[in-house]
């Protein structure tokens, strides 16, 4: 997991997918430290913990080691081509992007049946890049527009009842309260650019969750914000 400090995480979990180093010049903190802090699929700094849900599987990684000096069960966690991955012992840096923005409009709530809905831009249902609580029910599709750069959200769920769900997220990034997807949810990079995603709450990636499986992995950063609790 790629871990940033930006509110005295205690520790973080693996997700089910691969997290690689943003490539990209948005943020010039990200590009200082990219050489000490992403250097692998999963890291924490300090005592952060990679602690693993279920038996995933990171691609791509450069070695069978992750920059950690703690962990739970990660003779569980597979790196492909290397078998089960180990921790190096050797933690990296942190990284500071400054305050987790939240939302002004938590009662901007959308609901997502088994059609597709797109939400963001200057007009239709759902204008702006402001938003409450998102359920996305079974066979739905939610696709955020590309005419904001940013997006602040409280809450985004993908119900348990959600199987066959499909995020498409298109470049830029998402402050995230809390997300919860659930059995074969797909997120989708759609788009060139790079997909940044920021969560301030306790978050879980559950039951066969794909995240840009078949993407350029340098599209992507995930990046926990926690106080005291994680993601799974």
């Amino acid at each position: 997991m790629m871990h940033c400090n930006i509110q005295k995480p205690t520790y973080s979990r693996i997700l089910p997918i691969l997290l690689v180093c943003l490539s990209g010049n948005v943020y010039a903190a990200i590009s200082d430290y990219c050489e000490t802090t992403f250097v692998d699929g999963a890291t924490a700094h300090g005592n952060g913990k990679i602690e693993i849900g279920n038996s995933p599987t990171i691609y791509n990684n450069p070695d069978g080691l992750l920059a950690a000096s703690n962990e739970k069960e990660i003779e569980r966690l597979n790196c492909d081509g290397f078998g089960a991955c180990q921790i190096s012992n050797t933690p990296t840096e942190p990284l500071n992007l400054g305050d987790f923005i939240e939302s002004a409009n938590d009662e901007n709530d959308v609901d997502v049946d088994s059609s597709s809905v797109t939400i963001g831009g200057t007009s239709g249902p759902y204008k702006g890049n402001n938003f409450g609580t998102i359920n996305v029910n079974n066979g739905g599709t939610l696709t955020f527009s590309g005419e904001y750069s940013q997006y602040l959200i409280k809450e985004i769920n993908v119900l348990e009842n959600g199987n066959n769900a499909t995020l498409n997220l298109t470049p830029g990034d998402y402050y995230i309260e809390e997300i919860e997807t659930y059995e074969n949810t797909i997120i989708n990079i759609v788009g060139s650019g790079d997909v940044r995603i920021f969560l301030r709450d306790h978050s879980d990636f559950e039951g066969n969750t794909r995240i840009n499986i078949n993407g350029n992995v340098g599209q992507l950063l995930i990046c926990p914000l926690y106080t005291s609790d994680s993601a799974d």
